[in-house]
């Protein structure tokens, strides 16, 4: 086996354990914003719950809050307003699937255009080192004074 089929070999799997995390990482972050929006709203019907609990038992204490009271009434309103918690569960998991593919494949062909730039940027370091290496080498000696020009002459 050569060095360049080692080399694929090598960056293929670089590029499929990057496909692999970034799908992961894509999917749990879909997956946080999801449960996020449910929690906030369990939250907010709980503490709709108590409320409704609080009018039967104790109607002065639920009028003296009533401005509570409105306040969770607009948070639970907006909470049932969110995109994820409207999602259907066939919906998230098409958007799971669908995120999951496209963030592997990104993950895949970012890991590729990266060895490609940084095996073009050694190659580039190389021939300029190398140029600089034969011009410094193949460069006639000057002499600030040409001293021996002087020497030579009768």
């Amino acid at each position: 086996m050569n060095n360049k089929s080692k080399l694929q070999s090598v960056t293929s799997f670089l590029a499929i354990c990057a496909s692999v995390v970034s799908a992961c990482v894509c999917v749990l972050l879909i997956s946080g914003e999801y449960h996020s929006a449910h929690f906030n709203l369990d939250t907010y019907d709980r503490e709709l719950k108590g409320w409704q609990a609080c009018r039967q038992t104790n109607p002065e204490y639920f009028k003296a809050n009533e401005q509570a009271v409105n306040s969770c009434l607009t948070s639970i309103d907006q909470t049932r307003d969110n995109y994820w918690v409207k999602l259907p569960k066939a919906h998230l998991i098409g958007l799971f699937v669908l995120a999951g593919l496209a963030s592997a494949a990104s993950g895949y062909l970012a890991t590729w255009v990266v060895v490609w730039l940084i095996g073009i940027s050694i190659y580039k370091f190389i021939r300029l080192l190398t140029f600089s290496l034969n011009y410094s080498t193949n460069r006639p000696a000057h002499n600030k004074y040409n001293l021996h020009s002087f020497a030579t002459k009768p």
